[in-house]
């Protein structure tokens, strides 16, 4: 939603409620809570780029937002994209590959 810019400091949690259901059962619930927490990772790592550009025309982006502090949010966005997606899992029941993979994928952005 490019209006979103103006009128939100995290324009990619605009599309992550568009698209949320209050039907969803609880898998599709935490995998789309993992990977809304994943877009806000690399969403605000990409917005570190244009703050400046962002200040001068005045839109909002969730690197201004956090400000100095976007090293511990991030963490946090990391931490719970990586839970809400092994969570997911575990409801399904999946075995050792897949929480070995997600031990790995998890300590990359740690």
């Amino acid at each position: 939603v490019p209006v979103a810019e103006a009128v939100s400091q995290a324009p990619s949690l605009v599309w992550d409620l568009l698209a949320l259901s209050p039907a969803w059962a609880p898998v599709p619930l935490c995998l789309f809570g993992g990977c809304a927490a994943w877009t806000m990772v690399y969403d605000t790592l990409y917005a570190h780029q244009d703050k400046a550009d962002d200040v001068k025309i005045g839109v909002g982006s969730s690197a201004l937002l956090f400000g100095s502090a976007t090293k511990p949010v991030l963490g946090g966005f990391a931490l719970a994209s990586i839970g809400g997606i092994t969570y997911a899992g575990h409801l399904v029941g999946l075995g050792y590959p897949f929480y070995t993979g997600m031990g790995a994928a998890g300590g990359h952005p740690l």
